[in-house]
């Protein structure tokens, strides 16, 4: 739905089909399309020429709508291997980047082309532990910023980190990846309790601002 700032609906629509569909997360573009993601339990309505026309046990769906509600621009299911979406940004050219929990438990990041008709890449975030990737942030120059919670003592670290050590039995992560998706720079980020992100930004010059809860009595603070 889209409201006017008073709060006004301008549009709504449903978007689903005959059995249980929910939407997650959604990122408006440069042109005002609104790109979103879900959950779907089957049957999803797609479009022709979408990555994934038809699956029969894909599970996360992603989809735009056009700026005043008219249509759908794509509609698309994701690969089989995801399980659930968490959320969605949107860059400058219009890719879509979706990050969330892979059926076998790892946290994943998708970049979908700005037409969804192609996944450009999609690369798993996993240690031995339990990953998943709760939000995501893009800059103008298309680095993806993910952050998320790990339980993993071997999740993957760049050499340098911020903090390259598991220190509870579950610690927040953030990893920055390239546009064709390699990861540039991960860390983990907590204490000795529970250290959980929720939330992401980057400024114009590229500052990382976190946001979550903890019950970590040791987090690092300045």
């Amino acid at each position: 739905m889209k409201v006017d700032p008073s709060g006004n609906e301008i549009w709504g629509t449903l978007l689903g089909g005959p059995t249980a569909d929910q939407g997650t997360a959604l990122a408006v573009d440069a042109n005002g399309n609104v790109v979103l993601t879900g959950s779907t339990d089957g049957q999803f309505p797609t479009t022709p020429g979408a990555a994934i026309e038809s699956s029969t046990s894909a599970k996360v769906f992603a989809a735009k709508v056009a700026a005043d509600g008219s249509k759908f621009l794509y509609s698309t299911y994701l690969p089989e291997s995801l399980a659930a979406s968490s959320a969605i940004a949107v860059d400058a050219a219009g890719s879509a980047y979706i990050v969330g929990k892979t059926s076998a438990g790892h946290a994943f990041v998708l970049k979908l082309s700005a037409d969804g008709s192609s996944i450009q890449y999609n690369v798993t975030l996993a240690g031995s532990g339990a990953d998943t990737a709760i939000a995501i942030a893009v800059d103008p120059a298309g680095n993806a910023f993910v952050a998320g919670q790990t339980t993993s003592p071997d999740f993957p670290i760049t050499p340098g980190a911020f903090q390259q050590q598991l220190k509870g039995s579950q610690n927040g992560f953030l990893v920055k990846l390239d546009p064709s998706g390699s990861v540039l720079a991960s860390t983990y980020f907590g204490g000795s309790g529970s250290d959980n992100p929720s939330s992401i930004a980057v400024d114009c010059a590229g500052n990382i601002d976190l946001a979550g809860s903890t019950s970590s009595l040791d987090l690092p603070t300045t």
